[in-house]
């Protein structure tokens, strides 16, 4: 099978039941083995492949909310017991109610996302550390969602090791802008990886899936520069949202508060367009943000969610 890129360049490559030339080169960009790679359907089927092999009826998977809502979705989707943790006033983890939670509940699956969605906090390699050794004295498994990893100054790749019950999911949805082409990947043991095989639908990564994703890995450079632009952009907004009652940031999301409108959440991805509103304790309404927070993101925009 041959496909011709943008440029001069010819690639052929066959596509196997078992992504394995997609998985390789993954590999290589990520600095792990080939056997350690598992990909599919966007990592929601990631996701879901690993419930599969390690959650269902009888076994407990574990949350700390607000956190990404197919954590818990998909969990249920398979009949596995879902736990819900509280996170602190300020979005983080109390380790204290994380090693309580492990300890009483036993969970199968732990899941952290890092940065988290939709708070953007990202966990400490001392706090995954610490999770990963509560998760392994109950013989359970740590799932680290990096779908946002690229804005993080350290990932949790470099815990992975033959020894450890931890997974990793990535995506090429986000920093890679391609989340129409459906298509994520896990790293974590082999041993993990031959697991995931086993519960997967046969022949379920197309063709042309497996080699967009290879050819998109060549473009590493430009995700990168992509990457450095978003977090430049939040730099600038976020400084002009301190000048306005600003209470926070995050990776992706901007929080701030506005006298007599109350929490006001506009994501990264829609500021360049119009602010998206959303008052605490209410539905979507019209928004009727200042024009001092409008102009901040360099109007004019509309003022309805």
């Amino acid at each position: 099978m041959r496909i011709v890129d943008l440029g001069t360049r010819v690639v052929v490559a066959p596509a196997r039941r078992d992504a394995a030339g997609l998985r390789a080169r993954i590999a290589e960009v990520e600095g792990v083995a080939p056997a350690q790679v598992f990909a599919a359907n966007g990592s929601n089927e990631v996701l879901q492949t690993v419930m599969l092999a390690y959650g269902g009826a009888g076994r407990t998977a574990l949350t700390f909310e607000p956190t990404y809502a197919l954590h818990g979705h998909i969990s249920r989707l398979v009949g596995t017991r879902v736990v819900e943790g509280e996170r602190t006033d300020d979005f983080g983890l109390d380790l204290d109610v994380v090693a309580r939670l492990i300890e009483s509940e036993r969970p199968a699956v732990t899941f952290l996302c890092s940065p988290n969605n939709p708070t953007g906090v990202i966990e400490t390699e001392a706090t995954i550390r610490t999770v990963l050794d509560l998760v392994h004295a109950v013989d359970g498994l740590l799932v680290v969602d990096e779908a946002y990893g690229q804005f993080a100054p350290w990932s949790a790749l470099t815990l992975v090791d033959e020894a450890r019950s931890l997974v990793v999911t990535r995506t090429y949805s986000k920093t890679w802008s391609m989340a129409a082409a459906r298509l994520g990947y896990a790293i974590g043991p082999a041993w993990l990886v031959d697991e995931l095989h086993k519960v997967v639908l046969p022949y379920h990564l197309d063709a042309q899936k497996q080699i967009a994703g290879t050819i998109a890995l060549d473009y590493r450079a430009e995700m990168e520069a992509r990457v450095a632009t978003l977090a430049e952009e939040r730099g600038r907004v976020d400084a002009a949202l301190r000048r306005i009652l600003a209470v926070g940031r995050a990776v992706g999301y901007y929080v701030f508060a506005l006298k007599d409108v109350g929490l006001v959440v506009a994501t990264q991805e829609t500021v360049r367009t119009r602010p998206v509103c959303h008052w605490s304790g209410g539905g979507p309404r019209p928004c009727q943000a200042p024009a001092a927070v409008l102009g901040a993101f360099g109007g004019p925009y509309t003022t309805e969610a």
